[in-house]
């Protein structure tokens, strides 16, 4: 069993088995998404699937107190061993310091020792600070957009209003590699055009030809939903239409642009060749 000894931040990385452990994992999912959440892992799970080559592993800090979590499962996915990653959270005192980094990390060597090459996990399309740390820290591939993953309804508050729209994820073990950043041009369209002020504008998506595209989503969605619920909804339906037309046309997810100068988001996709 791999144990990471405390790095220079002082954090450990070790599984969650003892009582104490696993019921603060219990509390760090309500933390993050809610007591109301409906499908939070009770601690139970969290110890029996790691009997069967799953995965629940804590980052801890000094005070030997969890402050991040990863949870998944192992399987079969197209005929292959496969590991989905089911949940990661970290407690917002410790965001930004690559914990999550840390996590997935830990996550890819464990597996690695189990023989298991490949990882799927979801995410949401307009969620900027996640398209940026797997696509650009992890290198992940975009395997598919899901329309309502986990049903229309709201599982927990981070899915309020905008409902559970998803990429699927797929991390090659063995060969994924971090992307740098596209470059955004000094002269470029997003297929979800902009208002005259520079704001995007969740209008119809335009089908062009079959160049390279850039689809336009906001810097924070959750900001944006606490101003204005109806914009929010607008950019589910806006984005979806978008990258929806684009994958189901033959077009890849290439790359992530996140511009802090001019807090600006957005995916490149271009076409596969044929064959």
């Amino acid at each position: 069993m791999i144990t990471n000894n405390p790095d220079p931040s002082g954090i450990a990385i070790r599984a969650i088995e003892s009582p104490r452990d696993l019921d603060a994992c219990l509390h760090l999912q309500e933390m993050t998404w809610g007591k109301d959440f409906s499908e939070l892992v009770p601690p139970g799970i969290l110890k029996i699937v790691q009997k069967v080559g799953g995965i629940a592993a804590g980052a801890f800090d000094e005070s030997d107190e969890l402050v991040g979590f990863v949870f998944g499962i192992s399987g079969v996915r197209n005929n292959k061993p496969a590991h989905w990653s089911h949940m990661l959270a970290v407690v917002p005192g410790h965001m930004n310091a690559g914990l999550g980094h840390k996590l997935k990390e830990y996550q890819r060597r464990r597996l690695l020792e189990l023989e298991i090459g490949r990882m799927y996990w979801t995410f949401d399309p307009l969620v900027a600070r996640n398209a940026h740390f797997n696509i650009n820290r992890l290198g992940v591939s975009i395997e598919q957009y899901v329309e309502d993953m986990y049903g229309e309804g709201d599982r927990g508050k981070l899915d309020s209003i905008i409902g559970t729209d998803r990429f699927i994820a797929d991390w090659d073990l063995l060969g994924g590699n971090p992307r740098k950043p596209i470059l955004i041009p000094d002269s470029f369209e997003t297929v979800n055009s902009v208002f005259g002020d520079g704001r995007p504008s969740p209008s119809t998506v335009r089908v062009t030809d079959d160049t390279p595209i850039l689809v336009e989503i906001p810097e924070d969605i959750g900001d944006v939903k606490l101003d204005s619920p109806t914009e929010a909804k607008a950019w589910r339906k806006n984005t979806r239409n978008a990258l929806g037309t684009y994958l189901g046309r033959g077009y890849r997810v290439t790359g992530f642009a996140r511009q802090p100068d001019t807090h600006r988001c957005m995916y490149e996709l271009r076409k596969e060749a044929d064959g």
